[in-house]
C-alpha cells in the first residue's frame, strides 16, 4: 500500500519486532480523535497496520469522521497487556481515503486479520456497512515493552 514510505519500525531490534507483531495480531485499537470543543474522544476500532500507516473503516456520518474533517490529528492506543509494562501508542494524522482505492475486503490483512470474528457476516457485508476509509500516517510511535525480560521504553523517532 505505501511502499515509497520509510517504515519507522526497525525490526532488527527486538522491541520493535515485538511492536510489529502486537500491531498486526490485536484485534481492537482505541482511536483518539479531537471534538470541536477540543476534547479527545476515544472509541475501539478495528485496523490495519502497514507501517508508517493505520487503517480503520467507519460508518457513514460517524463521529471521528467529522472529528477528523476538523482536525486530523489522532493518537491510537493498543490495550495495555503484562500488567501495564506491554504498551503501544502511535501519534499520526488522518484523513478520508477513496474508498474505491482501499476497503475491508481490499485491505492488506485486513480481512484475513478479521473473518474469524465476523460469524456469519462476510466480509463484503462488513465493507458496505463500513465503507468509509480513513488512513492514518503514523510520525511517532511510544512502547513500554519487555521482549527480552527488561522492561524497555522506546520513542521512534526517538
Amino acid at each position: 500500500m505505501l511502499s515509497s514510505v520509510k517504515p519507522l519500525l526497525d525490526l532488527a531490534r527486538d522491541e520493535d519486532r515485538h511492536m510489529q507483531a502486537r500491531l498486526a495480531s490485536e484485534p481492537v485499537i482505541w482511536l483518539a480523535t479531537v471534538t470541536p470543543t477540543g476534547a479527545p474522544r476515544s472509541v475501539p476500532v478495528w485496523f490495519s497496520w502497514d507501517d508508517p500507516a493505520v487503517v480503520v473503516f467507519s460508518g457513514r456520518g460517524a463521529q471521528k469522521l467529522r472529528n477528523l474533517a476538523r482536525n486530523p490529528s489522532v493518537w491510537l492506543t493498543l490495550n495495555a497487556s503484562e500488567g501495564g509494562t506491554d504498551v503501544v501508542m502511535l501519534e499520526g494524522t488522518g484523513e478520508l481515503a477513496d474508498p474505491t482505492e482501499l476497503r475491508g475486503a481490499t485491505a492488506p490483512g485486513f480481512a484475513e486479520k478479521y473473518r474469524p470474528l465476523l460469524g456469519d457476516q462476510t466480509i463484503e457485508e462488513l465493507s458496505t456497512a463500513f465503507s468509509d476509509t480513513i488512513r492514518m500516517m503514523i510520525q511517532r510511535m511510544i512502547g513500554w515493552t519487555k521482549p527480552a525480560g527488561q522492561l524497555r521504553y522506546r520513542s521512534i523517532p526517538s
